[in-house]
């Protein structure tokens, strides 16, 4: 019986019609390019000839969420040139897993431990936002990052994170705290977020009074 030849993978990709290279990057999307362009020189000319004509950049840098993604992919966009940045870590927060913003962290020389907090909270990461703050020295510095944490848990209805912070954020007696505190259940209230406002009030009750 006559075998079937079939030519090698790479042959096949180099042997394809350039409209049917660029049927599949229409169908996996802009974002992917940085990947298409991976498989050969051929389909990299294809890739950068078929953005400049839909008029898209002619940078095909991995997106920062695709790179952040898993730790194969970070290490794959730190040996190919991507520098550890704040804005790097800050994706990690919000797309990566754990152990992603754990190595970002460590490879950035002065890590902004509040710009990461931000992120993680804003995209729901529970998990990151969990070990940033463990992360956080102990006394003030990490009550400061709790009462960050509590303005945007607020703002982006983040119940499940608000609730970590309540739990762990020491109530202070003094009035700047107190009135801090009361600008954000007036925006939780703006926001008709009933749920965040009832937590928020809740916890209210058992914050210390400063009468004098």
């Amino acid at each position: 019986m006559h075998k079937r030849h079939f030519p090698p993978v790479s042959a096949r990709a180099g042997m394809l019609p350039t409209e049917i290279i660029e049927l599949v990057f229409g169908s996996c999307g802009v974002e992917l390019s940085f990947v298409l362009r991976c498989v050969c020189r051929h389909w990299r000319n294809v890739v950068l000839s078929w953005r400049a004509r839909a008029n898209y950049l002619r940078n095909t840098r991995t997106p920062l969420s695709v790179a952040v993604g898993s730790l194969s992919m970070f290490e794959f966009a730190r040996a190919t040139g991507m520098q550890c940045t704040q804005t790097v870590c800050r994706a990690a927060a919000a797309y990566g897993t754990t152990d992603v913003l754990e190595r970002a962290m460590g490879q950035h020389s002065a890590p902004n431990l509040s710009m990461a907090v931000h992120a993680a909270i804003y995209k729901g990461r529970e998990d990151n936002y969990l070990w940033l703050v463990a992360r956080a020295g102990p006394g003030r510095q990490v009550q400061t990052l709790l009462d960050e944490s509590l303005c945007f848990a607020t703002d982006s209805g983040q119940q499940s994170i608000l609730a970590h912070v309540l739990a762990r954020r020491r109530p202070r007696a003094d009035n700047v705290h107190e009135l801090t505190f009361e600008l954000v259940v007036e925006r939780a209230m703006h926001r008709r977020n009933v749920t965040i406002v009832e937590m928020l009030l809740a916890y209210r009750t058992y914050l210390p009074r400063n009468n004098g």
